[in-house]
């Protein structure tokens, strides 16, 4: 038996700073150049949240946005990155988000020529109204609202009917004859606030005793703490060899018992903070046991002729932890 191990990584990002930032940041700006801001009321969700989603969410938004840069809440979009603050709200003409989705500055064109079409003339007129109207995320007195819960679920159903070696079946395709379903997947995301998440994932599948549960509590530039439970089976063919002379069937095991359970339990906690290389500590529990078919036959004798055959199926036992 071996004790469950403890994993420690670190990450850090200094050189991606150093390369990237303050070239771009010195470069001069033509703001005559911008398009007016637009001349209406902009709503968040209606008028800016779309640009978002299309453009700009791909690599400012999640657990590690790019350049620690994050467009998901108003918290994050106006403290700024790692090239400097991008929003100043109620002056657009010297925010430098604008200076970049308009395409004002060499290296910083947002977003990448290379990956999408640039915002229409339409569209950064939208942004420039928007943060002189004082950026407000719509739905909490100008903070980011919280996205709303998700539940997302896919069912699933099998049936098999098979003739001839059903061990050798269940061995081969994973799964047994006959009925098999369950929730093949879920996934429930709940936001806590603007900057914490707890996601719920995993799948049911009683007959094919496949199960799986993952939860995650995230804190965005804190840490997460995450864990899960994994259950499977495989089944193994308990069915032995055939010699006609024997005048006898195939020996078989008792194909129900022979299968191995895996069941895996981990925790990892995260640090993440901005100013700090990512540090990541984990444990994990892993079980098998069960009872499998083994490489070897045993003899067989025909007690008429004392003639004897490798043909006895045999099994052994499984019982592995570390």
């Amino acid at each position: 038996m071996r004790l469950p191990s403890t994993r420690w990584t670190a990450r850090g990002g200094l050189l991606l700073l150093l390369g990237t930032v303050w070239p771009a940041a010195a470069q001069e700006v033509d703001v005559a150049r911008l398009p007016p801001a637009a001349e209406i009321t902009v709503g968040f969700d209606r008028d800016i949240r779309p640009i978002f989603e299309s453009a700009c969410y791909r690599c400012h938004s999640g657990e590690r946005p790019r350049s620690r840069y994050s467009l998901a809440d108003r918290e994050s979009a106006v403290r700024g990155g790692a090239v400097g603050v991008a929003i100043i709200p109620g002056d657009s003409e010297r925010s430098p988000l604008i200076h970049y989705v308009a395409r004002l500055v060499e290296g910083m064109e947002m977003p990448p020529s290379s990956r999408d079409e640039p915002l229409s003339p339409e569209q950064v007129a939208l942004l420039r109204a928007w943060i002189d109207q004082g950026a407000a995320y719509e739905g909490t007195g100008g903070e980011a609202s919280a996205p709303p819960m998700k539940l997302v679920s896919t069912l699933s159903f099998q049936w098999f009917s098979v003739r001839g070696n059903e061990a050798k079946f269940r061995e081969t395709v994973g799964r047994p004859d006959g009925f098999a379903g369950g929730i093949q997947d879920f996934e429930w995301d709940q936001a806590l606030g603007d900057d914490r998440k707890v996601t719920v994932a995993g799948r049911v599948l009683p007959g094919l005793e496949d199960y799986e549960i993952a939860l995650a509590y995230e804190r965005t530039d804190v840490g997460f703490v995450r864990g899960g439970y994994t259950q499977y089976r495989r089944w193994f063919d308990g069915v032995g060899g055939y010699y006609a002379p024997f005048g006898v069937g195939a020996y078989e095991l008792d194909a129900d018992s022979l299968h191995v359970d895996t069941r895996r339990a981990w925790f990892e906690l995260g640090l993440d903070r901005p100013d700090l290389p990512r540090i990541t500590v984990g444990y994990e529990y892993l079980v098998r046991e069960g009872e499998r078919s083994t490489l070897q036959w045993g003899m067989v004798v025909d007690p008429a002729t004392f003639d004897a055959r490798a043909i006895y199926p045999a099994a052994k036992q499984v019982n592995e932890c570390r």
